[in-house]
């Protein structure tokens, strides 16, 4: 990667996505993350589809906020610590200069990481405390990609014990927190927002399908949660099959039949076809099993079976069965 290439990646990573379209009003979510600058840590934990990200970059545009987005890269401690600089120098200038030292100078040749990772933290949150002079919401997107240990993971870990009271650190991820949070619980200071919190409520979903379609697309909004349950992902699939077909009684019909459910979800995570049996010719963006690990959150019981019931992937399972 040039160092253009670098610059240009950094820039992608600390400057959130634009507004996704067919964009909806979340008053009750908004009021609940409303709620971050009341605490240290905000969680939003959820599986793929619940619309973590595009209710943090709409609601962070009226917040004073750093944003960072992780990726495997960022397993590298040392990376990491970089981007988390750069993304709050945007908010307090002079940052990096107080840490060049934290980020260059303690790690020489044999300074192992785990000790870089130790004395970073504390630098960075003496930096902010000294250079903040108002509330500061850190938003970290994506924070399963460190995946659960390593020294990435204590050095959010880290920074989530010992941030400094304006600091306010905001994560979504398709796991839970991979440290231990009790403390921070205990102290008040944890607040998490899971599936139940993200998923549609009612006026939510009627919303939506009036935005993806029409005014008259409201009125199947009982039916569109009955089927997906609130799922975020799932609601704006149906509305748009729906926006588009001649016969929407006909197209719910087959969706809440057995087997819908599967076409559905297919469709949503566009699961390779076999031509022939051999070749694919469309590409897998999630895998099945974070799929089924979202789904189970809302899809009720003989919904669920069938979706994995008659998958080739997943077979034999029950509604009682551990997935």
């Amino acid at each position: 990667m040039t160092r253009y290439d670098g610059r240009a990646a950094l820039i992608g990573k600390i400057v959130p996505a634009g507004p996704a379209p067919h964009l909806i009003e979340r008053p009750r979510l908004t009021a609940y993350l409303s709620e971050a600058s009341q605490r240290r840590v905000t969680a939003l934990t959820a599986g793929p589809g619940f619309g973590k990200t595009t209710a943090l970059t709409t609601w962070a545009t009226g917040q004073n906020c750093a944003w960072y987005t992780v990726t495997p890269f960022d397993r590298d401690p040392v990376m990491l610590a970089r981007g988390l600089v750069a993304s709050l120098t945007l908010r307090a200038p002079g940052l990096l200069d107080a840490l060049a030292t934290a980020l260059d100078g303690a790690r020489g040749p044999d300074t192992p990481t785990s000790e870089t990772v130790e004395a970073f933290v504390p630098a960075l949150a003496d930096a902010l405390h000294a250079g903040l002079s108002s509330d500061v919401v850190l938003v970290l997107d994506d924070l399963h990609e460190l995946g659960d240990s390593g020294d990435a993971v204590r050095l959010v870990a880290d920074l989530c014990h010992m941030a400094p009271r304006r600091l306010h650190v905001v994560v979504a991820s398709r796991m839970d927190l991979p440290f231990p949070v009790e403390r921070l619980r205990l102290q008040g200071q944890l607040h998490i927002l899971a599936a139940e919190s993200l998923g549609f409520d009612d006026a939510e979903a009627a919303a939506l399908l009036e935005s993806v379609g029409d005014a008259s697309l409201r009125q199947h909004a009982a039916t569109v949660q009955q089927l997906t349950g609130g799922w975020p992902a799932a609601v704006r699939l149906v509305a748009e099959a729906l926006a588009t077909a001649r016969d929407r009684g006909q197209v719910l019909a087959r969706l809440l039949s057995r087997g819908g459910v599967v076409d559905l979800v297919e469709d949503l995570l566009e699961i390779s076809r076999l031509d022939a049996g051999t070749q694919p010719v469309r590409t897998e963006r999630v895998d099945l099993g974070s799929l089924v690990g979202a789904a189970v959150q809302f899809f009720q019981p003989i919904h669920l079976v069938n979706l994995v019931g008659e998958s080739s992937i997943v077979t034999n399972i029950t509604p009682s069965a551990d997935l």
